[in-house]
């Protein structure tokens, strides 16, 4: 699981425009993006190395959540 730059984001049940966060482990988000569809692509070539959470949101409603490792 660890990542270098990009972080492929593919989630299966949202429909329209949703928003993927980068949060830290102090819960500051570091990045946002919003995308249309079902795959995106986060890029953290610039984000330090450590753990972070990834949150997909629909509406102000989470649908996914996943641990990354930024080396």
């Amino acid at each position: 699981n660890p990542v270098n730059d990009i972080v492929n984001i593919a989630v299966n049940n949202l429909n329209g425009i949703a928003e993927v966060a980068l949060v830290d482990m102090l819960g500051q988000t570091i990045k946002t993006q919003s995308y249309n569809g079902k795959n995106v692509q986060l890029d953290i070539n610039d984000v330090p190395a450590g753990c972070y959470l990834v949150s997909c949101s629909q509406n102000g409603v989470k649908v996914a959540t996943a641990r990354i490792i930024k080396n």
